[in-house]
C-alpha cells in the first residue's frame, strides 16, 4: 500500500522500488566478475533504498 505522502516523496518511493524490483532479478552470490549476478557495489545501494523506503513511510511525509 502506498503511504500518505506528498507527490515528490511518492515518486522518489516508485522509484526506490523500481531499482529494488530491477536489481532483485539479478542472481546471487555475489559476483563483481559476472554481469547477471550482483555486485557488491549494488548490495549495498539495495540496502540503501531499502531503509530510505522504510524511513519515508515511517516518517509520513504528509500532505499537511
Amino acid at each position: 500500500m502506498m503511504p500518505d505522502m506528498t507527490s515528490d516523496r511518492i515518486l522518489a518511493y516508485r522509484v526506490f522500488q523500481g531499482e529494488l524490483e530491477k536489481l532483485s532479478l539479478k542472481k546471487l552470490p555475489v559476483d563483481n566478475t559476472k554481469s547477471d549476478h550482483l555486485s557488491g557495489t549494488e548490495v549495498f545501494v539495495m540496502e540503501y533504498l531499502k531503509k530510505r523506503i522504510i524511513d519515508m513511510a515511517k516518517k509520513g511525509h504528509n500532505k499537511t
